[in-house]
């Protein structure tokens, strides 16, 4: 959640956002993101006594890969969306 610095997330979250949530969310989202995040060092530490480093970073790295792809794989996605200003058929730029 806390994906901030892809740049694209934030203003995207603004675009979903009802209009009277739009200076909200985004940062809601962002401090949530951190809040999830805040026994990440503890839980990695814990691994590490019972594996390597390495591998306690690999899996949090892998947890991390499998969350996302899940968020993203049910997400909303909006099918044959033109945006075209004037829609199909019409020019680009006008």
């Amino acid at each position: 959640m806390v994906q901030g610095a892809w740049g694209v997330v934030p203003a995207h979250l603004n675009e979903l956002s009802p209009n009277g949530m739009r200076g909200f969310l985004p940062g809601f989202a962002y401090q949530l993101g951190a809040l999830l995040a805040s026994g990440s060092a503890y839980i990695e530490a814990r691994l590490a006594h019972h594996f390597t480093y390495a591998q306690a970073m690999s899996m949090f790295a892998g947890a991390a890969l499998l969350m996302a792809m899940l968020v993203i794989g049910l997400g909303p996605e909006a099918h044959q969306v033109s945006f075209r200003k004037g829609g199909p058929g019409k020019p680009r730029f006008t």
